[in-house]
């Protein structure tokens, strides 16, 4: 008798944690296939710099911990690129895709913080501070709340997650955050003063993006993601 077997998930690494912008965009650009794959998550440990990240979900490619990787490299609030291109090529792999993403930054926190005018201190990745600042120094300006840095943005929720009366702490992050912690409230929709768009890279070990779309089955599709560039093959 034939045994069947299903085929083989494919193993996505993506940058940041569970709930996090290139999480939804990882959602809606594969809206059609999101069960043909496993998901693996890579944020940065405190100490390390930001090219840490880029470098290991590269490396987990390299050496076969996942297919591929879906990743940030230029933001235009930021105005800074990553080498990311330069990096995947110098890694033997490729670049099949690159597509623009709008970025929404909310500012969150628990039923314990009430408003904006109660927020004493705001716990976030760098990245979401810089995309921010602007509407930040408005309306809560380093100077009179505490502005925390975590390299982990699982970090930041699980401080958010503990406030204690008087504590008042807040995150800035994507709505999405909230399918996976419905206790966080949304005290500000849109901190951005401009539109905000990340560029996201799609790289994977195979040249051949049909190739590679035959061994799940599955089906590279742009969904809700914004504006696409189709850049197959190598960069």
């Amino acid at each position: 008798d034939k045994r069947h077997t299903a085929p083989r998930k494919r193993r996505m690494g993506i940058l940041g944690a569970e709930g996090s912008h290139t999480h939804d965009s990882f959602k809606d650009y594969f809206s059609r296939s999101l069960d043909d794959y496993e998901k693996s998550f890579c944020e940065t440990p405190e100490g390390h710099g930001p090219e840490w990240v880029f470098q290991k979900l590269l490396a987990d490619i390299r050496e076969g911990r996942t297919d591929c990787c879906l990743m940030p490299f230029f933001n235009t609030t930021e105005r800074h690129f990553h080498k990311i291109p330069d990096w995947v090529i110098s890694s033997g792999l490729y670049v099949v895709d690159v597509f623009h993403r709008y970025i929404n930054q909310r500012l969150m926190s628990t039923e314990e913080v009430t408003s904006i005018a109660g927020v004493k201190e705001i716990v976030s990745n760098p990245h979401c501070f810089v995309q921010s600042k602007r509407w930040l120094d408005e309306h809560l300006p380093e100077n009179k709340v505490k502005w925390t840095r975590k390299s982990s943005s699982s970090e930041s929720v699980g401080i958010i997650k503990r406030n204690r009366v008087g504590e008042r702490c807040a995150l800035i992050g994507a709505d999405f955050l909230r399918q996976f912690h419905p206790e966080l409230i949304v005290l500000h929709p849109k901190l951005e003063k401009d539109d905000n768009w990340t560029l996201m890279t799609y790289a994977q070990r195979v040249k051949d993006v049909q190739a590679f779309k035959s061994r799940s089955e599955g089906e590279l599709v742009i969904g809700q993601g914004g504006e696409s560039k189709k850049n197959w093959g190598y960069l």
